[in-house]
């Protein structure tokens, strides 16, 4: 039968090298390099490949339809605008006097 051996635990003193201390100073502009300066000049914006279209169905509801060639995947994602109200003047009038703070 083995015995455990006893060790008893030791304080640790500051961690990993102590306190890190980073004074960064104050910010100013600097001047880019030639080769950065260089590649911002270059820059372009490619033309949008988007065209979405869009219908209204019978029932309000707007759709959007945004076809793309990546893969067969088909993604549809919602999004619900509304005003709720209370359908009763009772509930109405709870909501307002809860909402005045009275």
């Amino acid at each position: 039968m083995l015995r455990a051996a006893r060790v008893k635990p030791v304080a640790a003193h500051g961690g990993f090298g102590g306190q890190e201390a980073i004074s960064l100073g104050e910010a100013h502009p600097t001047a880019l390099p030639p080769w950065a300066q260089k590649a911002l000049q270059r820059l372009e914006v490619p033309p949008s490949t988007l065209h979405p279209i869009v219908s209204t169905m019978p029932n309000g509801l707007t759709l959007i339809v945004q076809s793309e060639d990546v893969s067969d995947t088909v993604s549809v994602y919602g999004h619900i605008r509304n005003r709720p109200r209370p359908k009763s003047p009772r509930a109405r009038k709870e909501s307002r006097r809860c909402s005045s703070g009275s």
